[in-house]
């Protein structure tokens, strides 16, 4: 039975029904960690994840390692059994589309997987239903914590599975990489810390993106047994741009490239591209984005196109750093082409250091286009705040069609807004309007917690906004957006963390049917009700068959049992509106999955889904 407590104009859902597969037992609470501002101010200690501001780990640092179990390398399950060794498959080809025309008429705005945000296209076995790619960052391989990738297979409505599930590991057979490498640091918080999914080769099958901090992407390709090592291939900066690869610049003299990533079709070939952020590429650390198009092959660096954050023409300031740190794809002008948005939160603007920007650069038959590339931010005439010192305006970034007009709309978080002068402040999202010309500040909005109708306090340590995603979640034709704020304070416990989700309409976003998922919520596992468990700092979304968008949440720092970390993934499902009911996302059938559910187990800080794709 549902019932709802009414908050203003929001619904606050505490009356569902679910069950969690996540127990929990008394054990000591983790230590509260150091201020998240820190890691993302100038002088600040190193962030949780190397070059990244996400959230820091509570309890015992990262180096805190359990004794490693089963691996299960490159393992296809039928259940809880012992692994064995991957079969390798061939991948199916099948005769590309002809290109597809530019519309003379708007189309709806095709949403795509990208670093943290927006809707799960993986459909790596080809049978209909999408499947979920889990990463576990912290898991040990090896003695060292380098990572791991699980992937649920997809199932009827919309949900996953454990049964035929796979696992991946840098020392999976046929895995390219450095296994034995001299240099093991490298492989260390590495495999799974970004994920990005498409059909990089036209096939029918969704292929998986695997980046790290350490200068690599894996990229696997899918099948009718879902994905293989088959063909994977390693990609590093050097493979596309040796000029950018700069020796001993960047964190522990790397470049970044695969901190990053997003999907789109570029150059409107009909065929999925990706595009790689490099942060830390050229000197000094000016940054650079490398566009891999797809082809019948899959992803060939040799024809990549590489945009260092100081190219000619590009409109950014001289002082440029952290270039391709974030990134977004969707059409915003309705071209049958993909733009991609750069988050630069670390731009300077005016005598504002680390105000931020986003640079939007257009598709083309050619890839990304430099000509025609615009600049947005808080000074940019027509915005409703102004730029200051330490904004990050960029720092999240979202894209699809709030409005149902056939344009994609960017959504762009402020993660620090005017904390400088203003420590109270919290975060800030700021939408931008997509048209025939592409983004544009005409209707833009503005919101904070402070916004009327917007549950919770503006705290500044909540991060209102530094995870978004978008989905239909009541199929109405509207995008609506999941908001994390994934270190807010919810009953009196601290790091709790929320998910606010509005809805689209034809002004943007509204807090009309607003609804708000945290720990309180019935179905939540125990383990998500623990200090700390950063709810909402991991969103995506998937789509079900019938058009409506599941919501799928990451909670790496959730405990299973008595193993802190350990992780769980939930899919909270969402009913279409009716005449009756607003539809929705609804904790009703909500599914929690961790590795107590595979067979690799559990593990005490291994980060099990801390990104998900």
């Amino acid at each position: 039975m549902r019932a709802y407590r009414w908050v203003g104009t929001a619904v606050v859902l505490t009356g569902l029904i679910g069950a969690g597969t996540v127990a929990s037992s008394p054990v000591s609470e983790p230590t509260v960690p150091a201020s998240y501002l820190d890691l993302v101010v100038p002088g600040a200690g190193p962030s949780a994840r190397p070059g990244d501001g996400r959230l820091p780990t509570a309890g015992p640092s990262a180096r805190q390692v359990s004794t490693p179990g089963a691996t299960g390398r490159g393992v296809t399950t039928t259940g809880p059994v012992a692994p064995v060794a991957p079969v390798p498959t061939t991948r199916a080809r099948s005769l590309r589309e002809p290109l597809r025309p530019r519309p003379a008429t708007p189309v709806p705005s095709r949403t795509r997987t990208m670093g943290a945000l927006n809707e799960l296209r993986s459909d790596f076995n080809g049978d209909g239903w999408p499947d979920l790619a889990v990463a576990e960052l912290r898991r040990v391989v090896d003695g060292m914590q380098s990572g791991a990738v699980h992937v649920l297979p997809g199932v009827a409505q919309g949900g996953f599975t454990t049964v035929g599930s796979q696992y991946f590991d840098h020392t999976t057979p046929g895995m390219p990489g450095d296994a034995g490498s001299p240099d093991p640091h490298r492989e260390i918080n590495d495999f799974g810390y970004t994920l990005a999914s498409g059909d990089f080769d036209h096939d029918g099958f969704a292929d998986l993106a695997i980046g790290g901090v350490h200068d690599r992407i894996r990229v696997l390709y899918g099948g009718r047994s879902g994905l293989t090592t088959t063909d994977a291939r390693m990609i590093r900066l050097a493979d596309v741009a040796p000029a950018a690869d700069v020796p001993g610049e960047g964190v522990a003299g790397e470049n970044q490239f695969g901190m990053a990533l997003t999907v789109g079709d570029f150059d409107g070939d009909g065929t999925d591209d990706l595009v790689v952020g490099a942060p830390r590429a050229g000197s000094p650390w000016v940054g650079g984005v490398a566009l891999l198009r797809g082809t019948p092959d899959g992803l060939d660096p040799t024809a990549a196109q590489y945009v260092p954050g100081n190219a000619p023409g590009l409109p950014v300031s001289p002082e440029t750093d952290g270039f391709g740190r974030v990134l977004a794809a969707a059409d915003f002008d309705s071209d049958g082409r993909d733009d991609l948005a750069v988050g630069f939160d670390r731009d300077r603007i005016g005598d504002a250091s680390f105000a931020g920007s986003v640079v939007v650069l257009p598709g083309t038959a050619d890839g990304l286009g430099i000509t025609g590339a615009r600049t947005f931010h808080q000074d940019t005439e027509g915005m409703p705040d102004v730029a200051e010192y330490g904004d990050s305006f960029g720092f999240a970034l979202a894209a699809g069609d709030l409005t149902g007009d056939g344009y994609a709309d960017l959504v762009v978080n402020a993660q620090t807004e005017g904390r400088r002068d203003a420590p109270t402040r919290g975060s800030s999202l700021t939408v931008l309007r997509g048209s025939f010309d592409g983004l544009t500040v005409e209707g833009v909005q503005y919101w904070t917690q402070q916004s009327p109708g917007v549950p919770g306090s503006d705290d500044p340590a909540a991060f209102f906004g530094t995870e978004l995603a978008f989905g239909d979640f009541d199929r109405d034709g509207r995008g609506d957006l999941a908001v994390g704020s994934p270190q807010e304070t919810v009953g009196g416990v601290a790091g709790a963390g929320a998910i606010t989700i509005f809805r689209g309409s034809s002004q943007g976003l509204t807090v009309t049917g607003l609804r708000r998922l945290d720990r309180t919520a019935p179905g939540m596992p125990a383990g998500v009700h623990r200090p700390w468990a950063y709810l909402g700092e991991e969103l995506h979304t998937v789509r079900r068959p019938d058009g409506t968008a599941g919501l799928v949440v990451g909670v790496g720092s959730a405990w299973v049992g008595d193993l802190q970390r350990a992780g769980v993934v939930l899919v909270v499902p969402s009913t279409p509106a009716t005449a009756d009911l607003p539809g929705g996302v609804t904790t009703e059938g909500l599914r929690a999955f961790s590795g107590a559910d595979l067979p690799t187990g559990p593990e005490a800080f291994s980060d099990f889904a801390s990104e998900v794709g």
